[in-house]
């Protein structure tokens, strides 16, 4: 996020956007125009699809540049998409567990949050727990609870089918409300599919208390500890430290790499 502020010139809440019209080619969109849609409130690419076109054409000075940037906001339906769908759809079918993955893939809403149970109980040594099992008398709880050893954590799953497919930043922070009732000590995370905003990231980022992973990279992950690369109590390590949850800091063989 820093290498792309300094490149562009801008805030992170700008992102998002500069990077969808660089990826599009849209005529003309650079630090300026951007800067122009924040000043207005206009900051995220959910903001650019619920701006009328006229009023974009003349926040910048374009009806074409308009157009193309709603054309590049509307076709970001792949955005974020698990690029490791395909290796992870390999590793998991050599080692039996399919089906599973490929739910987590393709499942939203409940079904995806029973998807992600089922692949966390594929390891033994932690213990796995549906919180928020839908009934009445369990509302308003994080979704899973995970313990390993003195280590637990309170899991809250979004998902996201809209266009753009971004968790926003009051979805990412669920997980802290809903886990107010529950001991401090418990890490609070959010996952994520496909992916959150840049403010949602760049909040996080400078947070103590919330971590946010994104669904191809918290799968990446437990495929390691499936496959014997990573040992649980590191993922969890992982998964824990507070901010953005990487794939450059997550240890053991890439399942890319095998």
């Amino acid at each position: 996020m820093l290498a792309r502020r300094v490149r562009w010139g801008a805030p992170a809440e700008a992102l998002d956007v500069m990077r969808i019209a660089e990826r599009h080619s849209v005529p003309g969109f650079g630090r300026q125009r951007a800067m122009a849609l924040i000043a207005q409130g206009i900051s995220t690419l959910h903001d650019v699809l619920a701006t009328t076109k006229e009023k974009l054409t003349e926040l910048l000075r374009s009806d074409h540049r308009a157009q193309a940037l709603l054309e590049a906001a509307s076709s970001t339906a792949g955005y974020g998409a698990n690029r490791l769908a395909v290796t992870h759809g390999r590793v998991a079918k050599e080692i039996g567990i399919e089906s599973i993955v490929n739910a987590c893939n393709n499942e939203l809403d409940v079904a995806y949050e029973n998807a992600i149970v089922d692949l966390l109980r594929v390891e033994a040594g932690w213990i796995v727990t549906a919180l928020d099992d839908g009934s009445a008398t369990r509302q308003n709880v994080p979704d899973i609870h995970i313990k390993l050893g003195e280590l637990e954590v309170l899991l809250e799953c979004k998902t996201c089918s809209k266009s753009p497919p971004l968790i926003k930043k009051e979805e990412a922070w669920a997980v802290i409300q809903k886990g107010a009732d529950y001991d401090r000590s418990m890490h609070r995370v959010t996952l994520g599919k496909p992916s959150f905003d840049e403010t949602s990231k760049k909040k996080a980022a400078g947070s103590h208390d919330i971590t946010l992973v994104e669904h191809s990279v918290f799968v990446e992950g437990l495929l390691r500890v499936h496959t014997g690369e990573l040992a649980p109590i590191d993922f969890l390590k992982w998964l824990t430290a507070p901010g953005v949850a990487e794939l450059e800091r997550l240890a053991g063989k890439p399942t890319f790499a095998t």
